[in-house]
C-alpha cells in the first residue's frame, strides 16, 4: 500500500513538472471551478430539502402550526411528543430552529421567515423566550419557567415584565400559577393578556399500571443550582448504593453513579416513557425557581403518563392536582433525611404493590382527564379562533 502511494505521488510530480506555466494555471482554475460547483450542488441540495420539508401538505388538517424552538435536551423530546400529539389531533405541525446563532453558524440553515412563506402556517408556537416574534402572523409563546424569570413585583405592588419583548406576542402560555400578575404586568404597559396555562406534558398513552422494580430518575445535565447542588449530589450517591436506583443523562454528569447510570435515552418522544414504565417508579424533583413559581416540569406528566408510582418533592402544582396519589419528600431537609424519606417510600411501594399501583392508576387518570397534550392543542386552536374573530 505504501509503495503504491509513493508511486502515485512520484507520477503526479512528474506530470506537473512536465506542464508549462500556462497549463498549470489552467489546471488550478479548473480545480477552483470544480470546488465552486461542488459548493453550489450542496447549496442546491440543502435548499431543495428545505423546500420539501416545508411544502404545503396535500391532505386536509384541522390546522397548520409552525413550531419554533431554540435547541436543548428536554426540548428535543418535547418536540417529538408534540408531533405525536399533533398527529392524534390531525394537525400539520412542522418544526424549525430559530436560534439566530445556529443560523449564522450553519450557512445552509434557512431562516424562519422563509419557512413561513413556504408552509403558510395558521400561527407560530414558540417554546423559548429568547426568540423574538415574527411579523405578519400570530405568535404564541410558551413560558415554562417560574414566575421570577418573567415578572417582578415592586414594593408599591406594581408588576413589571422582566423580558420586555414578551409584550409583543399575541398570546402568552405560562406554566406558572401567577397569571393574575402576568395580566397586571401587561395592563401596566397598555397591553391585554391573551392565553391559558400551558404545561410541558405528554400525549395520551395506554400504559397499564406498572410493576414497581426500580426508582427511575431522568437526571439530564443537572443544569440548575438546586438539582446540581452538593446536597442533591449526596442524595444521588446514597441512592446509587441502595440497589434500586436508575438514572439517565450524559456520562460526564453521572459517571460517579456506577451502579445506577443507564446512559442517555433517545429523544424520540417514546423511549423515555417506556423506560419509566419498565422501572415502575419515578423520582420527580424541581429546581428552586419551579418550586417558588409553581411551574411544574415535564417529569410529573411523564410519570403519570407512564402509569408508575411517583415520589416527588412538595411542589404546589403536584400537591394540589395529584394529592395523596403521590408520595412526597421534604427537600428542605439535609441529604441524609431526603434519602431516608425516599428509601422509606420505595420500601413501602415494594411491600404494598397493589396499593402503590392504585396510586399510579389514579395519577394516570388525572393526567388523561386534565393534562394531556392533545387537550392543550385543542385549547390552543380554540384560542387562535378567538384571536382571529
Amino acid at each position: 500500500m505504501l509503495t503504491w502511494v509513493i508511486y502515485m505521488l512520484n507520477s503526479s510530480l512528474k506530470f506537473l513538472t512536465n506542464l508549462s506555466a500556462k497549463q498549470i494555471r489552467y489546471l488550478i482554475q479548473a480545480a477552483i471551478i470544480g470546488f465552486l460547483l461542488a459548493i453550489l450542488v450542496v447549496q442546491s441540495q440543502q435548499q431543495l430539502e428545505f423546500i420539501w420539508r416545508y411544502r404545503p401538505a396535500l391532505a386536509l388538517h384541522k390546522a397548520k402550526i409552525l413550531l419554533v424552538w431554540f435547541g436543548g435536551y428536554g426540548e428535543t423530546d418535547t418536540i417529538a411528543r408534540l408531533k405525536i400529539a399533533a398527529t392524534h389531533e390531525n394537525i400539520d405541525l412542522r418544526i424549525i430552529n430559530g436560534n439566530p446563532h445556529k443560523i449564522k453558524r450553519e450557512p445552509f440553515n434557512e431562516p424562519v421567515e422563509k419557512a413561513i412563506k413556504l408552509f403558510r402556517p395558521d400561527f407560530l408556537l414558540l417554546i423559548e423566550d429568547r426568540l423574538g416574534n415574527y411579523p405578519g402572523i400570530r405568535n404564541y409563546m410558551t413560558l415554562t419557567h417560574g414566575t421570577a424569570r418573567y415578572l417582578r413585583v415592586r414594593p408599591n405592588g406594581k408588576v413589571d415584565l422582566l423580558i420586555p419583548h414578551l409584550a409583543n406576542f399575541d398570546a402568552l402560555l405560562p406554566s406558572f400559577k401567577d397569571i393574575d400578575l402576568l395580566q397586571q404586568a401587561m395592563q401596566n404597559i397598555g397591553k391585554t393578556y391573551n392565553g391559558f396555562e400551558w404545561y410541558p406534558t405528554v400525549y395520551i398513552t395506554e400504559y397499564a399500571p406498572a410493576n414497581p422494580q426500580k426508582l427511575y430518575y431522568s437526571g439530564g445535565k443537572l443544569w440548575d443550582k438546586t438539582r446540581g447542588s452538593v446536597k442533591y449530589r449526596e442524595v444521588y450517591k446514597k441512592l446509587d448504593s441502595a440497589g434500586y436506583f436508575a438514572v439517565s443523562g450524559p456520562e460526564d454528569t453521572w459517571q460517579d453513579m456506577p451502579n445506577s447510570w443507564i446512559g442517555l435515552i433517545p429523544f424520540d418522544g417514546k423511549s423515555l416513557l417506556a423506560k419509566i414504565h419498565d422501572a415502575g417508579m419515578e423520582l420527580v424533583l424541581h429546581h428552586a425557581e419551579h418550586l417558588r413559581g409553581g411551574a411544574p416540569t415535564a417529569r410529573i406528566f411523564e410519570a403519570a403518563a407512564a402509569n408508575v408510582v411517583i415520589i416527588s418533592d412538595k411542589h404546589p402544582f403536584v400537591m394540589q392536582n395529584f394529592g395523596d396519589n403521590v408520595l412526597y419528600i421534604d427537600v428542605s431537609q439535609d441529604a441524609d433525611s431526603i434519602f431516608n424519606q425516599i428509601d422509606r417510600h420505595v420500601k413501602w411501594i415494594l411491600a404494598h404493590p397493589i396499593e402503590a399501583k392504585q396510586k399510579a392508576a389514579n395519577c394516570n387518570a388525572i393526567f388523561k382527564q386534565k393534562y394531556s397534550l392533545e387537550q392543550q392543542l385543542q385549547k390552543l386552536l380554540a384560542l387562535h379562533q378567538r384571536m382571529q374573530a
